[in-house]
């Protein structure tokens, strides 16, 4: 935190680690006080921001069987830790007793009307196979599903065009002992330049954190 003298007089304090924050009074008290408001507004904000920016990912991933009950309600329980006034579908998500996942997706999506698109389910799919959620067998079959089914109806990126080929490829195998190093070497590398692209779901949501 760093408190300065205001050329029209009184102090103004800024606290470099929350871009945006800043704060103003006649003593150096009263700016630390408004200062620490801000703090929370701001970093308040942060918190609903990022929750919105993952919904759609947990959602998703609900539909697509790559989650579970447990890991949804684990994500919902480290946000609503974080804030002071948690919106109500994050708690209704928290305490829903079901074992039908696609109850957890409904919730999301009567608050976060946004879908992904076929590139970022790739990525979702690529990220689960990456944190060691999904076996290569299974990645392969869903991003098949994935990429014929083409439902959002938009041009495909060059990075998963090269799934795409990696795919062709797979088909072409006749059975599982074909799939080789190198092959799988190929499809994590070529998982992760797609991820660089189009970013994935919070790793929580394939491992619950233990501390949930």
């Amino acid at each position: 935190m760093l408190i300065h003298p205001a050329e029209e007089g009184g102090f103004w304090a800024t606290c470099p680690e929350v871009p945006g924050a800043n704060g103003q009074g006649e003593t150096e008290e009263e700016a630390e006080q408004d200062l620490q408001a801000a703090i929370k507004l701001v970093t308040r904000d942060q918190a609903h921001e990022a929750i919105i920016a993952e919904a759609p990912w947990i959602s998703a991933a609900a539909r697509m069987g790559l989650t579970t009950h447990n890991a949804i309600v684990a994500w919902a329980d480290s946000h609503i830790m974080r804030l002071e006034s948690p919106p109500y579908w994050l708690i209704e998500l928290s305490t829903l007793q079901s074992e039908t996942i696609t109850e957890f997706a409904e919730i999301i999506e009567s608050t976060s009307p946004r879908t992904l698109t076929s590139d970022e389910k790739v990525a979702l799919a690529a990220s689960a196979y990456l944190h060691d959620a999904l076996g290569l067998q299974a990645t392969l079959t869903i991003l098949f599903r994935i990429l014929l089914s083409g439902a959002d109806g938009n041009s495909l990126e060059s990075t998963t065009c090269e799934i795409e080929a990696l795919l062709v490829e797979w088909d072409c195998f006749e059975t599982s002992n074909d799939i080789n190093h190198n092959f799988i070497s190929r499809c994590r590398s070529a998982f992760q330049n797609h991820l660089r692209l189009h970013g994935s779901s919070p790793p929580t949501i394939f491992h619950p954190p233990s501390s949930i």
